[in-house]
């Protein structure tokens, strides 16, 4: 092994994510294994990274739902060895021959042995490797596990360097959206918070930050959507789009839309659990686009333009039909017909659209 080399490799991957399968591809050949993957064990939907030799047996894993039910990786999580492990010697083959996923899908695919290590992150996140081994070219012996251990530090100041640099991008994404005057937040998809601007941490009227990032909203009904939209998510593996819902407003606090935009594909980092941005659009009648805008956007006719910001700004089918001096039955008439000529399928929907429509840079204060 050229060690030296291999270190430089390392902690230039740690900047440069692209460059992780051709380390990973170089461990596992140092120590005759098929390949290798980089993966953030704390999120079975979160991103992962394996060398050319096992790419394809990782997508089956992870398409399978192997992630879910792991027992290796359970395993490897209440190992407190600083450094790698085999799996041979210290779990056992009459251990291994017990457990689903050595039986019925490592072994299915020729594999069967491996060296792992974990990597604890400031997160609190655990970033996991696995290097994995043909089954017929038996297990990952000591003298393996030593070599691998030189190299156990760099990887995991690499997997610190690139936490960091992961949340010096969140930093920077979230004051972009302070400019835009957006109250917005990173979030897991256990809901936790990552971080947030200030605007968002000045939003107190909605929302209610608890002990260990977490956060819920003052309204139970938007506190339920947005559960439940995670809890959807995660059974889905991260598989459905975004979501929006209106917050009630309060004596303290106007009316607003919550926003749910999943980070997908290169903008998720393997080593930050960053899984939505949550922005929040209040909804405020001096801050509603004009009659005129919404009209033209939505090729809507005066009058539905008109109950359209109406219901944008707040107000309900019953107020709004008072305040026209029209009938609610009349109101929701044109209500059919804007959702019709919108393409959209609910109310809720409607309004969380014309919410997003507003001048940038204007501040929305409370």
């Amino acid at each position: 092994m050229d060690t030296g080399s291999l270190v430089d490799a390392v902690y230039e991957a740690a900047f440069l994510s692209d460059r992780w399968a051709d380390v990973l591809d170089r461990l596992a050949k140092d120590v005759g294994a098929e390949g290798t993957i980089l993966a953030n064990i704390s999120d079975p939907t979160a991103p992962w990274i394996a060398s050319d030799g096992v790419a394809q047996l990782y997508e089956c894993f992870f398409q399978g739902g192997w992630a879910y039910n792991n027992a290796k990786t359970m395993a490897l999580l209440d190992n407190a060895h600083p450094g790698f492990i085999s799996d041979a010697l210290y779990l056992g083959e009459d251990w291994m021959a017990q457990q689903a996923v050595y039986r019925d899908f490592y072994w299915k695919h020729g594999f069967g042995y491996a060296a792992g290590t974990t990597i604890r992150i400031p997160s609190g996140d655990v970033i996991g490797i696995s290097i994995e081994k043909k089954r017929e070219l038996g297990p990952v012996v000591q003298q393996d596990l030593d070599r691998l251990d030189i190299l156990r530090p760099h990887l995991a100041r690499a997997a610190l360097l690139g936490s960091q640099l992961q949340f010096a991008r969140i930093e920077a994404a979230l004051q972009a959206l302070q400019l835009a005057s957006l109250p917005a937040a990173m979030v897991r998809n256990n809901g936790t918070m990552i971080e947030c601007n200030s605007l968002f941490h000045a939003f107190t009227g909605h929302i209610v930050f608890q002990p260990s990032d977490g956060l819920r909203f003052k309204s139970r009904a938007a506190d339920t959507a947005y559960r439940s939209f995670l809890e959807a998510w995660r059974n889905r593996g991260g598989s459905i789009s975004g979501a929006s819902w209106p917050i009630k407003g309060s004596s303290d606090a106007a009316p607003a839309v919550a926003h749910l935009v999943p980070i997908k594909g290169a903008a998720r980092d393997i080593f930050l659990r960053t899984a939505f941005f949550l922005i929040i659009t209040p909804v405020h009648r001096s801050n509603l686009p004009s009659v005129e805008i919404i009209q033209g956007l939505f090729d809507l006719t005066p009058t539905e333009a008109k109950i359209g910001r109406k219901l944008a700004g707040g107000e309900t089918i019953d107020s709004t039909a008072r305040s026209f001096g029209i009938s609610v039955e009349t109101v929701r008439s044109h209500v059919k017909a804007i959702l019709s000529k919108s393409g959209m399928s609910r109310q809720t929907d409607f309004v969380a659209a014309v919410a997003t429509i507003m001048p940038i840079g204007e501040r929305m204060d409370d």
